[in-house]
């Protein structure tokens, strides 16, 4: 049932963000996903391919357990790390807790192409059997004019 509530989560998240975008005519977006499971005191990394320029990209971990640390660093393809801690204009952090989740994303403009890592880290996670988590990559770009 954790998964569940987990990919519910994202896919509410995603469908508002995407919603109120449209309206504004803005984005199309285009997203992957990938599931799994950390143990405490461990780490997982996943890697995922921008292979075309992007407007702006979202980096985002899910885990079903309230309050948690998700512990969430990016690694760009020219390996440069991206934390909680970064600050740049063009680079932001959000972390949501829920009753049931933690949700941690950064939104970057104008993301390199190439592979980026997505890398968790457990080393504060309280649940002693591990938790499910799901990683999500939503890219968004400007919509293309209707050829005439």
């Amino acid at each position: 049932m954790k998964m569940v509530e987990a990919l519910s989560l994202i896919f509410i998240s995603f469908i508002f963000f995407t919603a109120a975008a449209e309206q504004q005519n803005a984005i199309e977006p285009v997203t992957s996903q990938f599931c799994g499971h950390i143990e405490p005191f461990s780490s997982a990394i996943h890697k995922e391919s921008i292979n075309q320029s992007y407007n702006a990209s979202i980096f985002a971990a899910n885990l079903p357990e309230k309050q948690v640390d998700v512990g969430l660093t990016l690694i760009s393809p020219d390996g440069t790390k991206i934390d909680q801690n970064t600050n740049t204009s063009y680079i932001k952090f959000q972390k949501n807790s829920t009753e049931n989740s933690t949700y941690e994303y950064y939104v970057i403009q104008n993301p390199a192409v190439g592979v980026w890592s997505f890398e968790l880290n457990a080393s504060s996670m309280p649940v002693s059997n591990g938790s499910d988590y799901c990683l999500e990559l939503i890219n968004i770009e400007e919509p293309k004019a209707a050829n005439s």
